[in-house]
C-alpha cells in the first residue's frame, strides 16, 4: 500500500461533521470575512470535533475560533487532495468539498490577506437559510448573488449550478432569496399557530398550557415586523425542495428553548410539514406561488405587454423600429426583444 492510499485508509468521513464542514464554506462564501465567519458559526452553535486521546480524556467540543476556521478552510483534504510538505497532491479519499469551491474560497482568503478584496460600505444582506436547504437530488442550495445596475439580488441556487455547466444541469434550482426566506418564516409561523400548545407539547397540565399558550403566543404574534424572518428561519433545521412542495423541518432543541422546557417534552411529528408551491421556471431565476395564495401581479410585465401593443400598433401605421426606438430613447434591438417577448 502507497502512502496516499494509506492516508485514504486512515481518513474515515464522519456524515456530520462533513456537513458542518460544507456550511462553514458555505457561509464564508456567504459572508467574505472571518470575524463574520465566526460569528455566525458560534450564533448556530457549532463546536470543533470532540477527539479521545491515549490517556482517555476527551478533547475538542469546543467554539471555532478563526484559527481553526482559517484551518478548515484551507485544508485541501477536504477537496479530495493531500499535503505533503510544500506540495499537494491528488488523493485516494473522497472529497467533502468540490474542487471549484475550495479553489474559489482559497482565492477570496487571498484577495483578502493581501487586501485586494475591497469591504463595501453597505452591510451585506444575510442568507438566513444557508446549510439547510436541499432539493430532490440530496443536492444543497448555496447563497448565490447578482448586481444589475448597482442593485444586489440574492438567490440560493442548486449547488451543481456552480460546478457544472449550466447545461449539463439543467434541472437545479435558483430561487429569489428574500421570497424563499419570507415563504418559510410565514408557512412556520402559520403551522406554529395552527398546531398550537396542544399540538406540540406532551401532557400539558392546565396551568403550564396557559402559560405556554402565552409564550408560543408572544413568539407567533410578537414577530410580525419585517424583521421576523431570522426569528422563526432559526427554528429550521432542514428544508426538502422537490416539484410542487416544500418540506420543512424544525429543531425541536430551539423551539423548546423559546418555550423554556426540556426538549423532550416536544412532539417530534408536528415538527415536520409541507408547503405547497408552483413555480414558473427551473434553472433560471423563478417566481413561485404559495399554496392556493394568488400570483403576484408583475406591473412590470402589464407595462411592457401594454407599450409593444402600442408599438405594434405604430408599425402597421409605417413607422419603423428606428422610429420608435428614437422616441422611446431605446435601441431598436431592445424594441424588438420587448415586442418578441410580450
Amino acid at each position: 500500500m502507497n502512502d496516499l492510499a494509506l492516508i485514504a485508509f486512515l481518513i474515515r468521513i464522519n456524515d456530520e461533521e462533513a456537513e458542518t464542514v460544507r456550511v462553514i464554506f458555505d457561509l464564508y462564501l456567504e459572508h467574505g470575512s472571518m470575524r463574520a465567519l465566526r460569528q455566525v458559526v458560534r450564533q448556530r452553535g457549532y463546536r470543533s470535533r470532540v477527539r479521545k486521546l491515549s490517556s482517555g480524556r476527551q478533547a475538542g467540543g469546543v467554539l471555532f475560533d478563526i484559527g481553526h476556521l482559517h484551518w478548515i478552510l484551507t485544508n485541501p483534504v477536504y477537496a479530495g487532495r493531500i499535503r505533503h510538505k510544500e506540495k499537494v497532491y491528488e488523493g485516494q479519499h473522497k472529497a467533502i468539498i468540490d474542487l471549484p469551491t475550495w479553489q474559489l474560497v482559497q482565492e477570496r482568503l487571498a484577495d483578502r490577506s493581501t487586501g485586494d478584496s475591497k469591504r463595501s460600505g453597505k452591510a451585506k444582506e444575510p442568507s438566513l437559510l444557508v446549510g439547510k436547504l436541499h432539493d430532490e437530488t440530496g443536492d444543497r442550495l448555496t447563497p448565490s448573488h447578482a448586481n444589475k445596475r448597482g442593485v444586489r439580488y440574492r438567490y440560493y441556487i442548486s449547488h451543481r449550478l456552480i460546478k457544472m455547466p449550466k447545461s449539463r444541469a439543467s434541472d437545479g434550482w435558483r430561487l429569489p432569496a428574500p421570497k424563499l426566506e419570507r415563504t418559510i418564516s410565514d408557512a412556520t409561523r402559520e403551522h406554529l399557530l395552527a398546531t398550537g400548545i396542544a399540538g406540540l407539547i406532551e401532557h400539558p397540565s392546565a396551568a403550564e398550557f396557559a402559560v405556554l399558550s402565552d409564550k408560543l403566543d408572544q413568539l407567533v404574534h410578537h414577530n410580525e415586523t419585517e424583521a421576523a424572518p431570522a426569528r422563526f428561519l432559526e427554528l429550521v433545521e432542514r428544508i426538502d425542495i422537490k416539484p410542487g412542495e416544500l418540506a420543512v423541518h424544525l429543531l425541536p432543541k430551539l423551539l423548546a428553548a423559546v418555550l423554556e422546557i426540556a426538549e423532550d417534552r416536544i412532539r417530534t411529528v408536528p415538527l415536520a410539514f409541507s408547503v405547497p408551491f408552483r413555480l414558473r421556471k427551473k434553472g433560471v431565476e423563478a417566481r413561485f406561488v404559495i399554496g392556493n395564495r394568488s400570483p403576484e401581479i408583475d406591473k412590470s410585465l402589464l407595462h411592457n405587454v401594454a407599450k409593444a401593443h402600442r408599438w405594434f400598433e405604430q408599425l402597421k401605421q409605417g413607422q419603423s423600429f428606428a422610429d420608435i426606438a428614437d422616441q422611446e430613447k431605446l435601441s431598436a434591438r431592445r424594441v424588438q426583444q420587448l415586442m418578441d417577448h410580450a
